[in-house]
């Protein structure tokens, strides 16, 4: 993981539920062309009392090119 002070872009998603959308927000995300001197993380922080996207998010953190991490918040 980057350490915080080293990141130039922090993307933060906010996500109730809705993993599809989410997902395809992830995906835009992902699609960008970053230059290489610039350090970017993408947050997705979700607010369902459960937690169901956690798995979901993990299995694509494994593939990003660039820290992806989830944050669960049971109170949006």
């Amino acid at each position: 993981m980057i350490p915080a002070e080293a990141v130039d872009i922090s993307v933060v998603i906010c996500t109730v539920d809705r993993f599809a959308l989410a997902d395809r927000t992830i995906e835009s995300v992902l699609r960008q062309r970053i230059p290489h001197d610039m350090s970017i993380e993408l947050i997705v922080v979700d607010n369902s009392p459960a937690g169901l996207s956690r798995e979901r998010i993990e299995t694509r953190a494994r593939t990003s090119p660039f820290p992806l991490r989830y944050v669960h918040e049971r109170r949006p």
